[in-house]
C-alpha cells in the first residue's frame, strides 16, 4: 500500500499537465517507492510495479490516483485472509 499510495503522490505531483516527462514521472515513482521500502524495512519488488503502475495511470480522477491504494488495500487483506484460513486448517 506505502508504493502504491507514493506512486499517485508522484503522479500529482510530477503529472504531464506541469510539463514533466512521462518518462521522469515513473522514474521518480519506482525510486520513491524504493526508498520507501528500504526505510520501512519492507523491500518487496513488485512494490516498485504497484508504484511504476501508479503513477503511469492514464486518467487518475476521480480520486487522483488514490483509488489504486484501495485497491491494493482490499487485495492484500483478502490474500492474508485466506493464508490464514488455509495455514490453520489443520486445528
Amino acid at each position: 500500500m506505502l508504493s502504491a499510495a507514493v506512486g499517485a503522490t508522484v503522479r500529482l505531483a510530477l503529472s504531464p499537465d506541469r510539463g514533466v516527462p512521462h518518462w521522469l514521472a515513473s522514474a521518480a515513482a519506482v525510486a520513491a517507492a524504493v526508498l520507501m521500502m528500504m526505510l520501512t524495512s519492507t523491500t518487496h519488488p513488485p512494490g516498485g510495479a504497484t508504484a511504476l503502475l501508479a503513477a503511469t495511470a492514464a486518467r487518475p480522477a476521480p480520486w487522483h490516483g488514490y483509488r489504486l491504494v484501495f485497491s491494493v488495500g482490499i487485495g492484500s487483506a483478502g490474500m492474508q485472509a485466506v493464508a490464514l484460513l488455509v495455514n490453520n486448517l489443520h486445528r
